[in-house]
């Protein structure tokens, strides 16, 4: 299954990969596509998309067509489909 990946606002990830690209990918939740991730571009990609105890950093948001927002707790449930987009935006706060 191909996926398209956009990557916003995560400079290391978009340093390893681009802006967008396209990933094949064996199997069809968002957790598994990040393990694809780390496995194509290594230990820089999960420094980029890991907090400490190896879950999706809570920093990061993950939307799938560019229009619905995945919770943390449903990375396993969440599955795609063959041609499906999904972006990975770094959430920024401050004052």
């Amino acid at each position: 299954m191909q996926v398209r990946i956009k990557i916003l606002g995560l400079p290391l990830l978009t340093e390893l990969m681009g802006k967008e690209s396209a990933l094949e990918c064996c199997k069809e939740s968002i957790k598994d596509l990040v393990e694809t991730l780390i496995k194509c571009y290594g230990p820089a990609a999960s420094h980029a998309l890991l907090d400490s105890k190896g879950s999706l950093d809570r920093s990061i948001q993950v939307v799938i067509n560019d229009e619905d927002y995945v919770n943390p707790k449903d990375f396993e449930k969440s599955l795609l489909k063959n041609g499906d987009g999904v972006t990975f935006v770094m959430l920024i706060a401050g004052g």
